[in-house]
């Protein structure tokens, strides 16, 4: 094992511009390489993966491999290209998180599923100019205050729950800010606010205090006045017909966050950015082996939906274009950055690395016979390298302990990998 790791501790990021190419990757190897090959690195580095289900188990790797360093996700909004209806606020929050993340530098090491990084996004300015910092002695008016909060997603509720809600009680403003795990409470005295709590949201018991809150915006688009104009501007640019005939043009005239709006992402911006355009210069892509592929299906799937639904006048779609990067635009942008790609199949000749990982044999235990952990055994009598169990909960690992030990297989219980 020790011989392995030293392997790993050789490994180089190819400079700006450059790929390298990772074999004999089997398993969780490529993530206990990237964990190892990132831990000192200040520039982010960036897995990118063939499917959401794919990114979290990853970062689930790298999180295990490094502890010490929070791992995150960009998720992808879980909604089909086109939907009539919106992504559930949780996963905004967490995209909005991430995005903020990136602007103040906090994020690290990243994982993002390959549709969101052809997702168009709002400008890094958007995220930047309407994120809100309220602070004990602050004056705050909750008039005032709730219409800015609207006018960047929020939502009034008779009790807030989720992300994106905010609720007004006589001197007390509740809000669950994006991106925040708990909801907070302003008291207000004479419109200043008096004191910052956190509280349960069902409960509704205080948990914690605070000096300082900081507000995202809810949505990944605006709806001040300038960004409704803009928006009726642009489309009346972008398609025919009369749009008083679409409802979604018409909730959205009345400052009203239409369900499916996010299909109309590039008409509340003078232009789009993508993940790229948060990326430093010196950022690390490590790109799974169907990363590529996946995109090609992903936007093989937005141009069959765009066919399929684009022939309602009362809900004009824009093309594909407008929304996501083709498969071509996203090799381009990548051009510029150091990547890794791992190839599982190995099919590249050049610039090679191998990390020496073996496939695992079977080692299924079979219960119904005299011997159930014989291939395990067998396994563990061939390999001189030390072996790893592990089990999801600490009931499961206790059990799995006397099941080994029962075929005279004795380990040492220890508390992580490192």
């Amino acid at each position: 094992m020790a011989r392995a790791l030293d392997r790993l501790d050789r490994l180089n990021v190819p400079r700006a511009g450059q790929a390298l190419y990772w074999q004999e990757c089997h398993g969780c190897a490529s993530s206990l390489a990237i964990a190892r090959l990132c831990r000192t690195r200040t520039a982010p580095g960036i897995v990118v993966t063939e499917s959401q289900e794919q990114a979290f188990q990853v970062a689930n790797e790298l999180e295990f491999f490094d502890p010490e360093h929070p791992v995150d996700v960009f998720p992808d909004l879980e909604t089909l290209p086109y939907d009539t209806f919106s992504p559930q606020s949780d996963v905004v929050s967490e995209r909005l998180t991430f995005l903020t993340k990136l602007q103040t530098g906090a994020a690290r090491l990243m994982v993002v599923p390959m549709r969101a990084l052809q997702s168009r996004l709002p400008p890094a300015e958007f995220v930047r100019s309407q994120t809100m910092v309220f602070e004990t002695g602050d004056d705050f008016d909750c008039r005032t205050q709730s219409h800015a909060l609207a006018e960047v997603g929020y939502r009034v509720v008779d009790q807030v729950l989720e992300p994106g809600d905010m609720a007004i009680r006589g001197s007390i403003f509740d809000i669950y800010p994006v991106g925040s795990a708990v909801p907070i409470r302003l008291d207000l005295f004479d419109e200043r606010i008096d004191s910052i709590r956190e509280f349960d949201p069902e409960s509704q018991r205080t948990t914690g205090h605070t000096d300082a809150t900081r507000l995202m915006p809810a949505k990944e688009y605006p709806l001040d006045n300038d960004a409704i104009e803009l928006f009726r501007t642009a489309w009346h640019v972008a398609f025919d017909g009369d749009a008083r005939n679409s409802p979604t043009y018409q909730q959205v005239s009345e400052g009203i966050a239409a369900e499916g709006v996010e299909c109309y992402l590039p008409l509340f911006f003078e232009e789009t950015q993508s993940l790229f355009d948060y990326m430093p210069a010196e950022a690390l892509f490590i790109l799974e082996s169907g990363a590529h592929q996946a995109a090609l299906d992903f936007w093989s799937e937005v141009n069959d939906r765009y066919a399929k639904l684009g022939d309602d006048p009362a809900r004009p779609l824009l093309p594909p274009r407008r929304l996501y990067l083709h498969p071509e635009e996203i090799q381009q942008r990548l051009r510029p950055y150091s990547r890794i790609g791992l190839d599982h199949e190995k099919t590249r000749k050049r610039h090679v690395v191998s990390l020496g990982a073996c496939e695992l044999p079977s080692v299924d235990a079979r219960p119904r016979t005299q011997d159930p952990i014989q291939r395990l055994r067998k396994f563990l009598g061939n390999v001189e390298r030390r072996v790893l169990v592990t089990a999801e909960t600490r009931g499961r690992l206790d059990h799995l302990d006397d099941f080994l030990k029962r075929g005279s297989v004795v380990a040492t219980q220890v508390g992580g990998f490192a």
